[in-house]
């Protein structure tokens, strides 16, 4: 008799909580696919940072000896503040200049002319990291050959070569010359399709009021971008603390000052998977680069949340 209730039971079930069941079936999957490649390795490495795992046998626990270790040491340091000064330049300029090819672009009133150029300034985004790469030991190579020496001798601005990617001074900074361009077209983007998403009668109202399209932009345009302004800024902190391209490729094809060009990822990879393997240490990294990422954009939301409408 139990055998012969039970699927009725069932079904009745089913048909009286329908779309419940449904629902836990649908985003059941994608948490069980969360759960296993996103956190446990998350808590797996929040173990493994108090260890001093490294692919040997035996692994000991030696609780915070990994933490103290890289506040003593300046190489991890150092990497962390290559990673800022990336970051922060990278995020001015790719937004002021992604905010001004948009605002360019949205003020042509010629709609063809417009897609055409919003598709020839987003093309650089498409280009690969090892293209960009070569490119960069192409244009900024110490020979004479290299295409920025050649222009700089050949207007007699400078008497010899200048070690662009050599020069413990500059070669961060040369660094990020060739990443810009790759990098500030997705912030163009996104800007371009939040002033498109302004109303015509707001532009309207603003352009009787003045004539300037500086104040345009100042005064009505960007306080109107707040969510897009905020959603770029957090992209561009959380793109600037994961870099690790450039340095390792172009370090892979020539000499670079490790010390003055390091990030904390490239630190970090090396520490792991170079040498002596040392997991346990590299998850200490790891695990303060989450922390440094998620106060950042929580300061961040702090300060922008309050000016922010997400209507």
């Amino acid at each position: 008799m139990k055998k012969t209730e039970s699927p009725g039971r069932l079904r009745s079930f089913y048909r009286r909580h329908r779309e419940d069941v449904n629902s836990y079936l649908i985003i059941g999957v994608p948490l069980i696919w969360w759960g296993i490649f996103f956190v446990y390795p998350f808590l797996q490495t929040i173990f493994v940072s108090f260890t001093d795992w490294s692919l040997a046998p035996e692994v000991n626990w030696i609780w915070m000896d990994n933490y103290v270790r890289m506040f003593q040491d300046q190489e991890v340091l150092r990497s962390f503040l290559n990673t800022l000064i990336w970051s922060v330049v990278m995020l001015i300029g790719n937004n002021f200049f992604g905010l001004l090819m948009a605002f360019l672009l949205t003020n042509m009133n010629k709609p063809k002319l417009e897609r055409f150029f919003l598709a020839l300034l987003y093309w650089p985004s498409l280009v690969s990291a090892v293209v960009g790469a070569s490119m960069q030991i192409l244009v900024f190579s110490s020979a004479n050959t290299g295409i920025m020496n050649t222009i700089l001798l050949g207007l007699h601005w400078i008497d010899e070569p200048i070690k662009w990617l050599q020069d413990p001074s500059i070669a961060l900074l040369s660094m990020m010359i060739i990443p810009f361009f790759f990098g500030f077209p997705m912030k163009m983007l996104l800007f371009y399709i939040g002033i498109k998403g302004i109303p015509e009668s707001y532009r309207e109202a603003a352009s009787l009021e003045t004539d300037s399209k500086f104040k345009q932009l100042r005064y009505i345009i960007l306080p109107l971008l707040q969510p897009v302004v905020f959603l770029n800024v957090v992209l561009s902190m959380i793109d600037g603390f994961k870099v690790i391209a450039p340095m390792q490729l172009i370090g892979e094809m020539m000499y670079v000052p490790k010390f003055e060009t390091d990030s904390v990822v490239l630190k970090l990879y090396e520490t792991a998977f170079k040498g002596k393997s040392e997991f346990g240490y590299a998850c200490a990294i790891s695990m303060v680069l989450f922390v440094v990422t998620l106060l950042v954009t929580l300061v961040q939301k702090k300060f922008e949340g309050e000016r922010v409408e997400y209507e």
